[in-house]
């Protein structure tokens, strides 16, 4: 057993504490950061405040809607079969290499949504079948354990791998949980000395893993092949900018990709210009493999474009890259198809619980989590894709029979 409060408290305190911290740094600066770039000068200060108490009203009501659901009750199997953890540890080790393979050869990396490189069909269909890098992270939760076997250090070390080099920086939030649950292990209270100082020392640390999430897909996809090593181009990123402001710089960049009320403020800020613009438009709610599939076999296809462009869209007339509004946001936004997204959410949500109750007990902290990331953000396509994890992790496990009574 673990501590399940302590580390679900310390991410609401930092994600409150960010959203207060830009509140308060927008308000005296006048431009909003974010997805605004720092370029977007407030019309009316007061819309900061109406956008923090929305964040604050969606918090509270999503918080207590999880923990509700939570205490449903469903069957759990108690016994570990370590024969079939180990074919699980198998499996996973396959699936990692076999992603991992994909994003050496750029396959699964991208500079925007316009894409990288044309997939090989089987690449495709393996990654609409198994969400794999979702999986992987699933994985993470789900096998965990003190003592954990061998293979599973090989594959945590493939899967840090694998996410640093598809530019996936955001997995650390991910294993920052993890880490808390090791920290509350046995029932222990967890030293806030050791999270305060875990939390530090990954904050100075980001800067500098931050610029890989750009340089990482860039290199595969064009850099590679002149022959431009890359611990050089790297450097060189780092050489012709001056180093304090430009780690500065990212640290705020990366302190922003915790907050959301500038995206929130500025639909405020721009009702009735944004609301003009979606008007009569469709909300598509998808998951993104599934077209990445259709894309490869289907000539010509041209995608359905998310809410998430959209938004983007409405911002500077681009639809290659994605904007988030919150669940908060979607309450500024007039066109009923949005009350669908709302709904959706939340039917998603009470079946990740389920499955994650099915599975472990550290899966339900780590489904909590990527309701705060996805959910929370307004990243629905992304949620929709851990559920399909989900689905299809629990099927491994069952038919693997991993746990029995």
């Amino acid at each position: 057993m673990y501590n399940k409060n302590q580390p679900r408290n310390i991410f609401i305190l930092l994600y409150l504490f960010f959203n207060t911290y830009f509140l308060i740094y927008y308000y005296n600066d006048g431009f909003l950061g974010g997805d605004l770039f720092g370029e977007y000068e407030i019309k009316n200060r007061a819309s900061l405040i109406y956008g923090y108490l929305s964040i604050l009203v969606s918090c509270l009501f999503l918080f207590l809607f999880f923990n509700w659901f939570e205490k449903v009750n469903v069957f759990k199997s108690q016994h570990l079969n370590k024969k079939g953890l180990f074919y699980l540890d198998i499996i996973i080790l396959l699936l990692g290499v076999f992603y991992f393979y994909g994003c050496l050869k750029g396959y699964y990396v991208s500079l925007d949504f316009s894409g990288g490189v044309q997939r090989p069909f089987i690449f495709s269909i393996v990654y609409a079948v198994f969400p794999i890098d979702i999986m992987l992270v699933i994985y993470l939760f789900y096998s965990f354990r003190e003592n954990s076997s061998t293979l599973y250090k090989i594959n945590f070390f493939i899967i840090l791998a694998t996410y640093l080099y598809s530019g996936r920086t955001g997995v650390f939030l991910m294993l920052f949980m993890l880490l808390l649950i090791f920290f509350g292990r046995n029932n222990k209270k967890i030293s806030y000395v050791k999270v305060i100082g875990s939390i530090f020392l990954g904050l100075s640390l980001y800067p500098f893993i931050r610029p890989l999430k750009e340089y990482i897909p860039a290199y595969i996809l064009y850099f590679r092949d002149k022959g431009e090593p890359f611990f050089s181009g790297y450097l060189d990123i780092w050489m012709k900018n001056d180093f304090a402001t430009f780690y500065l710089e990212k640290l705020n960049s990366s302190l922003e990709r915790f907050q959301q009320i500038s995206n929130v403020t500025y639909l405020i800020d721009n009702y009735h210009q944004v609301n003009n613009f979606l008007l009569n438009k469709i909300c598509y709610i998808y998951s993104f493999n599934w077209f990445d599939l259709i894309d490869g076999i289907v000539n010509n296809y041209k995608k359905p474009i998310f809410f998430n462009n959209l938004l983007a869209q409405s911002i500077n007339g681009n639809d290659t890259w994605a904007a988030q509004s919150g669940v908060s946001g979607l309450a500024f936004i007039s066109n009923e198809s949005y009350i669908i997204y709302i709904f959706v959410s939340l039917i998603l949500i009470v079946i990740s619980i389920y499955l994650s109750k099915i599975l472990d007990v550290k899966i339900i902290q780590l489904t909590w989590l990527s309701m705060v990331l996805y959910i929370m953000h307004g990243w629905i396509g992304a949620y929709i894709l851990y559920v399909e994890a989900l689905i299809v992790f629990s099927v491994i496990v069952l038919l693997l029979k991993v746990k029995y009574k």
